[in-house]
């Protein structure tokens, strides 16, 4: 009877994981340089990360606010098909959830115990991976990888958030210009990774890792809409 009290308590500590999936469901963890042995040792592999390119929008768990990127950073990704809001790990069966890489998950998943938030910012940038770290480690095609640099000029996605400002300016013509930009950006990005795909036989499962989220989800962050009509053609509006 002691026993089972004392476990009873120990769910009640924020220091211990629930393993509820409250954190599995606000998005794959962040990767960082001691998550390097998961891919050497074949845990996770390159079409499990997604790679968050600078000049996109995220929010910053640090200061509770959006920021915009100054640096990439690479995190596990959604379940394929899914846009976002849960890590690919996580198992929620009827009645019994659980992650599928409990016992070998990346260090920020160790730090998240509940409300351990102050393990978790310490940690938060520090160390972080960015493509080329995996490049290495994976032994990934070096034609993927010129793939990607390329990408990451033609398709810059600071480029792309400076278009975003200028369709939220105040001045009309400036908008209606970075609208068309953001439409031809757009699709400039789409028909890349079609060549990527067909072309150099890179897999559409490691288009996330090499060349990130497509440009008409990466919008969504900027509060911009990018939408396409067989009628009217694309089109670019900003949210609110």
């Amino acid at each position: 009877m002691e026993g089972k009290i004392a476990f009873l308590e120990s769910r009640l500590d924020p220091m211990y994981c629930m393993r509820c999936g409250t954190c599995c469901r606000s998005g794959g963890p962040i990767l960082h340089e001691a998550d390097l042995v998961l891919f050497s040792n074949g845990i996770l592999s390159a079409e499990d990360v997604v790679v968050f390119r600078k000049g996109e929008t995220v929010y910053d768990e640090r200061i509770g606010d959006r920021i915009r990127l100054d640096e990439e950073f690479l995190r596990i990704a959604p379940p394929d098909g899914a846009k976002a809001g849960v890590c690919r790990f996580l198992d929620a069966q009827p009645y019994l959830i659980s992650c599928l890489v409990y016992d070998r998950r990346p260090v920020q998943c160790q730090d998240r115990r509940c409300s351990n938030l102050p393990e978790i910012l310490r940690r938060y940038s520090d160390s972080r991976i960015c493509r080329e770290d995996l490049f290495s480690v994976l032994n990934l095609p070096e034609s993927w990888m010129r793939l990607s640099r390329l990408h990451e000029t033609v398709c810059s996605g600071i480029q792309l958030a400076e278009y975003a400002d200028a369709v939220r300016s105040e001045n009309s013509i400036r908008a209606l210009d970075a609208k068309d930009a953001i439409v031809e950006l757009v699709q400039y990005d789409k028909l890349f990774r079609s060549a990527a795909v067909d072309r150099h036989g890179v897999s559409k499962a490691a288009l996330k890792l090499l060349f990130g989220r497509a440009f008409s989800d990466v919008l969504i962050g900027m509060r911009i809409e990018y939408r396409e009509c067989p009628q009217h053609g694309a089109a670019v509006s900003t949210l609110r």
